[in-house]
């Protein structure tokens, strides 16, 4: 309560309201040491959840997801380029204006590697979740081609889409580990393979194991 006092106007003039004469007791406990911030932190929340409610809205039509994950997807994918190619090349990088230093690390010093790779693990889950979409659509196409006996998962990973999806995530991949964010690593990771053991679980298959141990060891080559 001192504390509040002396730091805001505002919240010595509200406290003031809790007089001895008042029938209330004083709180404790500051009402708040900022009020302006206060006031500014909800509005952000109140701005949070009505951007959940618009987003609930939007998203229910599925092509409206598919259209942002892909957009997640290409924007991360242009990102681990960049800084692949910071990584791999002696020569600085200028940004705006401003020069990275020689041996610098990926989207350093500029944006932190711990936020560059936070980021770069939503548009890899993006664009995994783009890659499996597009495999259970071929697999459900081709239904009646497996029947026949003839070789789907060979026509599937010729496919356009499939193989553009699979290049993003193995870039977005290695971007992830160019960042040398440990705890971004580890989440990618561990959300890689907890998708994997959901695929083999609830397809009876361990065809989805080996694409992600290649996919993995690619992208740990660049």
């Amino acid at each position: 309560t001192p504390i509040a006092s002396h730091v805001s106007t505002a919240a010595a003039e509200l406290r003031s309201e809790f007089s001895t004469d008042s029938p209330q007791t004083a709180p404790e406990a500051a009402l708040s040491l900022h009020p302006p911030a206060t006031r500014r932190d909800l509005a952000l929340l109140l701005a949070t959840a009505a951007s959940f409610a618009l987003g609930a809205l939007f998203f229910a039509d599925p092509k409206s997801l598919l259209v942002l994950m892909g957009a997640l997807a290409t924007n991360g994918a242009a990102l681990s380029v960049l800084g692949l190619l910071q990584r791999a090349s002696s020569q600085p990088w200028s940004y705006g204006g401003m020069t990275a230093p020689n041996g610098t690390q990926p989207f350093g010093p500029f944006i932190s590697r711990n936020n560059a790779g936070g980021y770069l693990c939503i548009c890899f889950a993006a664009a995994v979740g783009l890659l499996l979409w597009r495999v259970r659509k071929l697999l459900n196409r081709t239904a009646t081609e497996r029947l026949r006996g003839h070789a789907s998962w060979t026509n599937i990973a010729f496919d356009t889409g499939v193989l553009a999806f699979a290049t993003s995530a193995v870039v977005l991949l290695a971007g992830i580990i160019g960042t040398i964010s440990r705890g971004s690593m580890l989440a990618a990771a561990v959300g890689t393979v907890a998708a994997v053991l959901l695929l083999a679980v609830t397809s009876r298959s361990t065809a989805y194991f080996w694409p992600v141990i290649l996919g993995g060891a690619v992208a740990l080559g660049f």
